[in-house]
């Protein structure tokens, strides 16, 4: 390093310790005191010791040809990072030494990584550990999961974080807040009737019994017009879009709900619904002309609220928790949350989830502003929020199952998120995509079953902040191996788009013999392990091949994989992050559920058929796209 830029490096770390000015050394005193320390510094063996690393790490990633193209044009000196981001490498690497038990520093990209590396093992004696484009662990003094120091090095953008190990409750302060410094005005449903406030005049019992009636049969059909439109499932015969099969839950928090607000919905089994789950209760036993004529008008406009209000809570864990409604939905003045219009994008695939939570949240909390939490529900990698004594997330990252949330999209949680004792608002996912999992091979035989071969993984948390928001890093580690980075977001978009298998008459387990067939013109291939995604390029390359060993058949390619996570919750949860990149209209995401695998294919198979014959009769292209479909092994008896 040059003289001006060890100088500069040097201040930078004294102006970043707060060390007063008049203490702090001129630029001839940082050269002096440069000069007389280089000496010893190279009897240490350092430089060469980060010349080594930087050979190591430059050969890592000269694997990859694309990037030893660029490697050629780069010298030596790439190992040693920019002065900008020096000062706060050595900042952390001294709190990770010093107070680091239980904190991982992770540093990403290529440039800097061998100093990095040499400083933290060889000055620090650190343990270190470096993972490649592929996603490959490299243990240069330790294995990953005992790592202490963790070199993405194949990240595009350099960056140094801290990350402490942790569960969400250690950031989550979820005591009781000093009422005064609350901005909301929140109403306790459980402590005041919000159907007696809003219609005091409604005291006669078949007068409520017809007003409760009226609003659980809206609500429920209310629920289910919502599950339905969360995302739009093209209909395969023989499945349900998992969040219609989950409707009855749903439906019963809502009901719990009406409950809260003063309403006596009774239970779910009072009512009649078809297969669609559709409330087929006779609505005129409960017109509301039965009411006395001066209140008809108040209360269709009480229940219209508490309809909309139940409807959309009914897909969090407010009945559970919170229990609150904002003051000025209670007291009847109309909420802002019409004004939350949303622009859907091709990359904002939970549009519909947060267009119906923007609404409720506003009813729900009296301080949040309409704009401003549309502004932060809109971050794409959103994980959860803080809204003045109330914390919500994302359920599927406090909870790996995608069969007992039962529809419980969001939760929340009393109290609000901290780090290192100061209050952040937002909890994003700090995931970049480049670190992918090598899939767990399954050798079946002549016949597979559903089985679990993922019971080995497990997971952890790192945290990290930078100004109002905390970093989630969501790890899942095979034994001292890195498996994969988990992403909720993508595994939010694809549960809403799966579709859940209906009974059949056989066994959940029976055998099923797979083979390469070829079966009314259509090349079907069957694999079977657990597996993940892949970067884009192999998925490109993947589709490249499959094309070319079709062999100009007609009709196309369908790839079918079966994974085998049976009774494991996490490794169902994980499954889905089979891809947002495979999650197009020619891939399908499905849960076995209680139905044998074979019903499974043939419910699949016969409607590809008729997809064929339908392009055929029209003479379209459809019938020669490449498919895919994932089966995911689960029963409902990992429900209970």
């Amino acid at each position: 390093m040059s003289p001006d830029a060890s100088s500069a490096t040097l201040s930078i770390l004294f102006e970043t310790a707060h060390v007063p000015y008049d203490h702090t050394p001129g630029v001839n005193q940082f050269q002096k005191l440069r000069a007389a320390l280089v000496t010893f510094a190279r009897r240490t063996g350092f430089q060469e010791r980060v010349l080594q690393y930087h050979s190591l790490i430059e050969r890592i990633v000269s694997s990859n040809p694309a990037q030893a193209i660029e490697l050629q044009q780069l010298g030596p000196f790439e190992a040693i990072p920019s002065k900008q981001s020096l000062p706060r490498i050595v900042q952390l690497c001294h709190k990770l030494a010093t107070h680091g038990n239980g904190a991982v520093l992770v540093y990403k990209g290529f440039q800097g990584a061998g100093w990095v590396a040499a400083y933290a093992g060889f000055i620090l004696g650190l343990s270190v550990c470096a993972v490649d484009q592929s996603g490959a662990q490299i243990p240069i003094s330790d294995c990953y999961s005992e790592a202490k120091v963790i070199l993405e090095i194949a990240a595009i953008e350099n960056r140094c974080e801290l990350h402490v190990e942790g569960t969400l409750s250690d950031f989550i302060l979820t005591a009781s807040l000093d009422d005064a410094s609350r901005r909301s005005w929140n109403i306790n449903c459980a402590e005041l009737n919000f159907l007696g406030h809003n219609l005091p005049e409604l005291t006669d019992p078949d007068q409520l019994g017809t007003v409760s009636r009226l609003a659980a049969v809206k609500t429920l059909d209310e629920v289910v017009e919502r599950a339905s439109s969360i995302f739009r499932v093209e209909p395969i015969p023989g499945f349900q879009p998992y969040f219609v099969s989950v409707v009855p839950y749903i439906q019963k928090r809502a009901l719990d709900i009406l409950s809260f607000l003063g309403f006596d919905p009774k239970v779910r089994s009072n009512y009649r619904f078809n297969s669609s789950f559709i409330c087929e209760d006779n609505l005129e036993r409960t017109d509301d002309r039965q009411l006395p004529p001066h209140i008809q008008g108040r209360a269709n406009k009480v229940m219209e609220r508490a309809i909309l209000f139940a409807s959309q809570l009914a897909f969090t864990n407010w009945n559970t928790s919170v229990q609150t409604m904002s003051a000025r939905h209670f007291h009847g003045r109309a909420y802002d949350g019409e004004s939350l219009q949303w622009t859907r994008t091709a990359f904002d695939l939970d549009y519909g989830i947060f267009q119906g939570l923007g609404r409720a949240l506003v009813a729900c909390i009296d301080s949040v502003d309409a704009i401003t939490l549309r502004q932060k529900l809109y971050t794409s990698d959103l994980l959860g929020l803080s809204l003045d004594g109330v914390v919500l997330l994302r359920t599927f990252l406090t909870r790996h199952s995608i069969s007992r949330i039962r529809g419980e999209i969001f939760t929340f949680l009393p109290g609000q998120i901290s780090f290192e004792g100061q209050p952040r608002d937002i909890i994003r996912m700090d995931f970049e995509g480049d670190v992918r999992c090598k899939p767990i091979i399954n050798f079946p035989g002549n016949s597979v079953q559903p089985i679990d071969i993922a019971s080995a993984l497990r997971s952890r948390f790192l945290f990290s902040s930078t100004g109002d928001t905390l970093w989630v890093r969501h790890e899942i580690l095979k034994g001292s191996e890195l498996f994969t980075v988990a992403n909720p977001v993508d595994i939010s978009v694809a549960i809403g788009k799966m579709l859940v298998a209906q009974p059949c008459k056989h066994a959940y387990d029976t055998a099923f013999t797979p083979e390469i067939v070829h079966q009314s013109e259509m090349l079907m291939k069957f694999s079977s392990g657990f597996e993940l995604y892949k970067k884009r390029g192999e998925w490109e390359q993947e589709i490249a091949w499959e094309e070319e060993g079709i062999h100009g058949s007609a009709e196309g390619f369908r790839n079918f994989y079966y994974q085998l996570v049976d009774k494991n919750d996490m490794g169902q949860w994980l499954a889905c992050q089979w891809g947002r990149e495979r999650m197009v209209s020619n891939s399908v995401l499905i849960l076995q559920d209680n139905t044998c695998l074979e019903c499974v294919m043939q419910r699949i198979i016969d409607w590809i058929v008729d997809g064929i014959i339908a392009g055929r009769r029209e003479s379209t292209h459809a019938s020669k796209e490449i498919w895919r479909v994932c089966i995911i092994a689960g029963s409902k008896d990992d429900r209970e």
